[in-house]
């Protein structure tokens, strides 16, 4: 899974691409992320070359499981492949 996360951001992936990807990640229809509770998406564009985005997962996992699922959850949403 690491080297897959690795990959993704190899990747030339724009600001709008990202935020795109992301925000269509809905838990109700992702299989393997039954630790999340629910997921909040943010971005905002800060000029032509910054900007923002958060996500504030609930999860019923501790610390580094909930982390390594997180990590599972943006290459699934981001990973070309």
């Amino acid at each position: 899974v690491y080297g897959e996360f690795v990959e993704v951001f190899l990747q030339r992936l724009d600001f709008g691409s990202v935020v795109s990807r992301l925000e269509r990640v809905d838990l109700a229809t992702s299989k393997g992320f039954e630790g999340f509770r629910s997921i909040d998406f943010g971005s905002r564009e800060q000029g032509e070359s910054q900007g923002l985005l958060s996500m504030q997962i609930d999860t019923t996992e501790p610390g580094g499981d909930s982390l390594r699922l997180a990590i599972d959850l943006w290459v699934s949403a981001l990973n070309p492949l």
